[in-house]
C-alpha cells in the first residue's frame, strides 16, 4: 500500500482536480511532487459531505467510535517508517525525530479511542423534589482543522482523533509546505473503516486558502474551528467565526521564554524551541560559555534523511529571511553573536513562585518535553484559545446539554414547535440539537397567511431535526388562539392541511380547553410508543399527564 497521495479526499473518494501546487524538500529544494489545488466549491462540497456524515456518525455507538479509532492507531503505527520518511522528506526534521513525531502523533488516536468510551454525562441534584435535572454530551457538529507544518502528523492527529471521538466528522486542511503527511493519513483512516464523509482532506495552496476559508467558515453547517498557527492568522479565521458563530479553539505563535535561575544545575539543562533565553546576571558567563560548547557538539545542520544531522533546514524562504530579521535585530541591540519557555532551578520556593506567578499555558520546571496525550496542551492571551489533548481537548467538540422534567407517571422526550415570531425559532433550535423523537406543530388557525408559509416549515423542521426516519416523524397540529366567530371554517381549513400531509392528527385548544391538549399529548405518546421512543415534554403545556392502557413508556435513562 503506498501512502503516496497528492489527490485530496472528499466523501469518500479521492478526487483529483486540474490545478496543482508545487510540494519542495526544504533539505535540497527539490520538488517532491505536485498536489490538487482545492478551491470554494470543493471546500463547499466537503462541508455538505461531512455534515451529511455527521447525521449519521453522531449516532453511532462510542464503543464503535472507539473501535475504528483504534484501527486508525493500529494502522498508523504499522506504516512508522514509511510516514516517518515522508515527513521528513517534505518537512526536513532529522528522520529519528520525524519517528518520534509519528509515535507521538499515534499515542493521541490510542488515547481518544479510549476516551470515546468516556465521555457520559451527569445528574445534578435538583432544587426541587419535582424536577430532575440531567447533563448531556453531545458532539458539536462538522470541525474544520486548520493544521500547520512543523508537526504535520502530530497535529492532525491530536485535534482529528478528539473529534472523531465525540461524534464529530472532520475536514482537514493541512499546510501548503506539508500535504503529503496529511493525504497519507487520509489513506489510513479510509483503510481503518471511518464511513464517507466523516473524515475528509482538501490541501490547498496559499493562493486559493481565503477562499477555502470563507466557504468552510461561512456556511451555517460548520460547527467547530480548531486552528494552530500564527496569532495575526489565527485573528483573521476567528473573524471569519463570527457569523456565524462558531466553537473556536486557538494555539497560535507563542513566546517560550527559556529562563536560567543562578540556582540552576548549568550542566544539566537543555532547551527546546526556546524563543528567548533568559539568564540572571550570577550565572551568565558560564550559562553562554558552556551553552556555546554544546552547540558545536550537538547541532549538525543537514538532510533529515542523513543519520548524522541532528537539526533539519528551515522550511522555506521565507523562514530563513525571518530568522535574519531576529538575528539583525539582536545585534544593532548590542547583542553578541557567540553560535550562528523553560526554566531552570534547583530552588523549590522559587520553583513554585515563578510557575504560578507566570501568565502561561503551560510552564514545564527542569523539563523541556511537557507535551503528552494526557495532558491539556494550550496557551493564554495572544497564544490561543482552549486546550487539546486530554479529557480536557475532547471536551471542546462536544455540547454540554442541560435537560429539566418534571416528575410525573412517565418521561417525555417530545418537542413543541411554535410557528408564531421567535418562539418557532427558539423551539426549532431546541428540536435541532436535542434530536426530536416527534414534533408539535402549535399556529393561529385564524391566520390564512398562515398556511402559503406551513409546508415550508415542516419542511424545514425535518431537514433541520435530521430524524431517523422523516416518512414516519411523528407530528400533531394544535391549531391556537381559535377564533369562536369563524371556528368552522378555521378548523375546516386546519384539517384539511392535515389531511393533505398523511392525515397528521389535528386538535383545537385555547387556555379554556386544556382537555385537547391532553389529547394532543396522548396521541404524540401512542406514536411515540410504536416507535419504542420516549418522549419528555417541552414548552408551558400541562407537565402531569397520564396515559392509559398496558403499554407504558420506558422510563428516561441517561446513557451517553
Amino acid at each position: 500500500m503506498s501512502l503516496f497521495q497528492s489527490s485530496g479526499f472528499i466523501g469518500g473518494k479521492w478526487k483529483d482536480c486540474v490545478a496543482k501546487f508545487p510540494v519542495y524538500n526544504p533539505a535540497t529544494g527539490e520538488e517532491i511532487g505536485r498536489v490538487s489545488d482545492y478551491g470554494r466549491s470543493d471546500a463547499d462540497e466537503a462541508v455538505n459531505q461531512a455534515y451529511e456524515a455527521f447525521r449519521s456518525w453522531k449516532n453511532t455507538t462510542a464503543n464503535e467510535h472507539s473501535k475504528t479509532l483504534r484501527k486508525w492507531y493500529e494502522l498508523i503505527v504499522k506504516h512508522e517508517d514509511e510516514l516517518a520518511k515522508l515527513l521528513t522528506l517534505e518537512q526536513g526534521k532529522p528522520l529519528f525525530e520525524a519517528k518520534g513525531e509519528v509515535k507521538y502523533g499515534a499515542s493521541y488516536v490510542e488515547w481518544f479511542a479510549e476516551e470515546a468510551k468516556r465521555i457520559c454525562g451527569d445528574i445534578i441534584a435538583s432544587p426541587s423534589p419535582s424536577r430532575r435535572l440531567f447533563i448531556l454530551k453531545q458532539p458539536v457538529g462538522v470541525a474544520a482543522l486548520w493544521t500547520p507544518w512543523n508537526f504535520p502528523i502530530a497535529m492532525i492527529t491530536r485535534k482529528a482523533a478528539a473529534a472523531l471521538a465525540a461524534g464529530c466528522t472532520v475536514i482537514i486542511k493541512p499546510s501548503e509546505e506539508t500535504p503529503y503527511s496529511a493525504l497519507a493519513l487520509q489513506k489510513l483512516a479510509e483503510d481503518a473503516g471511518f464511513p464517507p464523509g466523516v473524515v475528509n482532506t482538501i490541501p490547498c495552496s496559499r493562493d486559493k486558502v481565503n477562499q477555502v476559508a470563507d466557504a468552510i467558515l461561512g456556511n451555517d453547517l460548520v460547527s467547530k474551528l480548531s486552528f494552530t498557527g500564527s496569532t495575526a492568522t489565527g485573528k483573521l479565521l476567528m473573524s471569519k467565526c463570527v457569523d456565524p458563530i462558531k466553537r473556536v479553539s486557538l494555539e497560535l505563535g507563542g513566546h517560550a521564554p527559556f529562563i536560567v535561575f543562578d540556582s540552576a544545575n548549568v550542566d544539566a539543562a537543555t532547551c527546546i524551541c526556546a524563543n528567548r533565553i533568559l539568564v540572571q546576571d550570577k550565572i551568565y558567563d558560564e550559562f553562554a560559555s558552556k551553552f556555546a560548547e554544546e552547540v558545536d557538539k550537538q547541532l549538525k545542520v543537514g538532510n533529515g534523511m542523513e543519520a548524522s544531522s541532528t537539526q533539519g533546514p528551515l522550511i522555506n524562504e521565507k523562514a530563513v529571511e525571518k530568522v535574519e530579521s531576529h538575528i539583525n535585530d539582536a545585534l544593532t541591540k548590542g547583542a553578541v553573536c557567540l553560535r550562528g519557555g523553560y526554566f531552570y532551578s534547583q530552588d523549590i520556593g522559587q520553583i513554585w513562585r515563578v510557575a504560578e506567578a507566570m501568565e502561561v499555558g503551560m510552564v514545564g520546571v527542569n523539563e523541556g518535553v511537557i507535551s503528552s496525550e494526557i495532558a491539556p496542551f494550550g496557551g493564554w492571551k495572544q497564544s490561543g484559545l482552549g486546550r487539546e489533548g486530554s479529557k480536557y481537548g475532547v471536551a471542546n467538540k462536544y455540547g454540554i446539554k442541560e435537560e429539566g422534567s418534571s416528575e410525573s407517571d412517565y418521561s417525555w422526550r417530545q418537542w413543541i414547535w411554535d410557528t408564531a415570531g421567535q418562539e418557532r425559532f427558539q423551539s426549532l433550535g431546541v428540536a435541532f440539537y436535542r434530536g426530536a423523537d416527534c414534533c408539535v406543530l402549535v399556529f393561529d388557525v385564524t391566520q390564512p397567511s398562515t398556511f402559503k408559509t406551513l409546508d415550508s416549515w415542516r419542511d424545514e423542521f425535518l431537514i433541520q431535526a435530521s430524524p431517523r426516519d422523516p416518512e414516519n416523524f411523528p407530528f400533531v397540529v394544535l391549531g391556537n388562539k381559535i377564533d369562536l366567530e369563524n371556528r368552522a371554517v378555521s378548523a375546516k381549513r386546519a384539517q384539511a392541511w392535515c389531511h393533505s400531509k398523511n392525515d397528521i392528527p389535528y386538535f383545537e385548544t385555547s387556555a379554556k380547553e386544556a382537555i385537547n391538549v391532553e389529547q394532543a399529548f396522548q396521541t404524540i405518546a401512542k406514536n411515540a410508543l410504536a416507535q419504542e421512543t420516549e418522549v419528555e415534554l417541552y414548552n408551558d403545556f400541562p407537565d402531569q399527564i397520564k396515559l392509559s392502557g398496558d403499554k407504558k413508556p420506558q422510563q428516561n435513562n441517561c446513557s451517553c
